[in-house]
């Protein structure tokens, strides 16, 4: 670990307080916190969702939401109050000697203007004068810093042509280009394959070395905090609770919240679990050998030999080899039993996914249903048995109608299906842990797990047997997280369910499932039990898979090496 400078911190932050509402009755987001950043450090800012922590690093931009300002307090940067200087020396400051790395570069990149175009507006905000050929010569240059394969190529793209690493690394490049003294990181992982977080943390990393910035990295992902940063600030409820060395806030924690943040961490293999992660319960291989026999004798769901290729075609309309999505993919999935997927974006995951849920035409193989081939029936001979295969959606926030009631958006598939009763909504409201006075609320009113609790007692509503997890956790803090996670073996065990879960979150799947298929180019390329698996995968992408996956341990910091996104 880099030893702290003793020098002068290129940041300050002091006693800075962020309310929100009228002035006369003002909600209190970030409540009086001071913090220092000094050249060369990593300072991980890490706690819940409204904690505090996108808001404070939003502030030394002067990027707060409209309604929302500083009401006392000061950010230095380099001795420079920033909430107290013209607008226009803000602008200067702004990509210059602070820079930021925002979350989803889907969105902070212009999807119509090509990649070419965006460096070269930010290279020419600070660099007045500079020839059509200087500024194509730096954009390359930058985008080589990153790591980004074919330069000249991806300088013609537009962001939707470009995978979700390579915009991160755009992103990355767009941050460095005028070599700032304080980059700012705001969750630059989260949407990212485990494969691709390592690839784009090991560039950030490198990128940050090379041109002595200090930087602050907003997360929610301890595994990444404990590989990365140097420090770690605690924020909980609008303060900073606790704050200390990497290795002291892991190991010794102090502050009640740090220690149920840490209890949260689920392990990936056996071999993975820190001190200050809690025992969770982990299905053995022994328990997942019978699950297994058990699946094949009892399958629920059987998935024989699936297939789904789309035909392309070459210059000149000439046909050439069609793309395999799936290609060959057999599973049993039985009652009361778990089978997680993984495998990186774009391996064949969702569109296997939607082949068993039914909205996708096999070119090959069966989807059968308590022995039915489903995949082979008519939509109107498949819609009695839709009922008892529902899916639960990745984003809480967009999967549910901002418009609906809890109570609405629960009674609309039973409604759809000739089977409403009010006692059936408070019925599976209460068995996700919502309360009946919860019912007339409206989605916006709920925090992100209690939003995906909702998306649960939806899928619940028509007593299914099967639930298809499509990334249900990823977009919770890691203690909410483990709350999803209780909720979904507590109903299994209740009511017998089966369960496809899908994820990128290895830590995850390795607690919930008791099989595991680690899908790659189409194909299985590894299945078996989840410890089995984990523990000594046998397939080279599995080890590289696991390999990549951010251990949550400070004295254990493995990065090596950059690979392309």
């Amino acid at each position: 670990m880099r030893p702290v400078p003793s020098n002068s911190p290129v940041l300050v932050v002091k006693d800075l307080v962020i309310q929100a509402g009228p002035k006369d009755d003002p909600t209190t987001l970030v409540d009086g916190i001071s913090f220092d950043v000094y050249p060369g450090e990593v300072v991980a800012l890490v706690g819940e969702s409204g904690s505090g922590k996108s808001m404070t690093m939003l502030s030394t931009l002067g990027l707060l939401p409209r309604g929302v300002r500083v009401t006392s307090g000061e950010i230095l940067l380099g001795g420079q109050n920033l909430l107290t200087i013209a607008p226009e020396a803000l602008r200067k400051v702004r990509g210059g000697d602070l820079s930021m790395i925002f979350q989803d570069p889907m969105t902070s990149l212009n999807p119509v203007q090509r990649i070419s175009t965006q460096l070269a507006e930010m290279i020419t905000l600070h660099e007045k004068g500079l020839s059509r050929e200087q500024v194509r010569e730096k954009s390359l240059r930058l985008l080589k810093l990153v790591h980004l394969p074919e330069p000249e190529r991806r300088l013609r793209a537009f962001p939707h042509e470009l995978s979700g690493g390579q915009r991160q690394r755009v992103m990355i490049a767009m941050a460095i280009a005028h070599e700032p003294r304080m980059l700012i990181a705001d969750e630059p992982t989260t949407a990212l394959d485990v494969t691709v977080q390592a690839q784009v943390m090991d560039v950030l990393q490198e990128v940050r070395e090379r041109i002595g910035s200090s930087l602050v990295l907003v997360t929610h992902d301890l595994g990444l905090v404990a590989e990365n940063a140097d420090r770690v600030l605690v924020m909980f409820k609008g303060r900073i609770v606790e704050s200390g060395s990497v290795i002291d806030i892991f190991e010794r924690p102090r502050d009640p919240y740090t220690i149920r943040l840490l209890s949260s961490i689920l392990p990936v293999t056996g071999d993975h679990v820190g001190t200050a992660t809690a025992v969770h319960s982990i299905v053995t291989a022994d328990q997942a050998d019978e699950t297994e026999a058990h699946a094949a004798a009892n399958a629920v769901v059987r998935v024989k030999d699936v297939k789904v290729h789309y035909p392309m075609r070459g210059a000149w309309g000439r046909k050439v080899e069609p793309f395999k999505a799936v290609d060959g993919v057999s599973f049993d999935l039985s009652a009361g039993t778990t089978m997680g997927l993984v495998g990186e974006s774009g391996c064949g995951k969702s569109t296997l996914v939607r082949a068993i849920l039914g909205m996708q035409k096999l070119t090959a193989g069966s989807v059968n249903f308590e022995g039915k081939d489903v995949s082979a029936m008519s939509d109107r001979q498949r819609r009695p048995l839709r009922p008892a295969i529902q899916a639960v959606f990745q984003d809480p926030y967009s999967s549910l109608d901002p418009r609906l009631s809890v109570h609405d958006i629960v009674a609309e598939p039973l409604r759809i299906n000739g089977k409403y009763t009010a006692a059936r909504v408070e019925e599976v409201l209460d068995q996700v842990g919502l309360t009946k006075e919860m019912a007339g609320r409206r989605p916006a009113e709920f925090s992100g797990g209690q939003r995906q609790r909702i998306g649960i007692a939806r899928a619940l509503a028509l007593k299914p047997q099967v639930l298809v997890l499509d990334e249900p956790t990823s977009a919770l803090d890691v203690s909410i997280q483990a709350q999803v996670i209780a909720l979904l073996k507590d109903l299994q065990a209740e009511l017998g369910l089966a369960y496809l879960f899908v994820s990128h979150d290895l830590s995850v799947v390795r607690t919930l499932a008791n099989h595991v298929a680690v899908m790659y180019q189409g194909t299985f390329v590894e299945t078996g039990p989840t410890a089995r698996v984990f523990d000594s995968p046998q397939h080279a992408y599995t080890q590289r898979l696991l390999a990549s996956a951010p251990v949550p341990d400070p004295r254990r910091r493995q990065r090596s090496g950059v690979a392309a996104a």
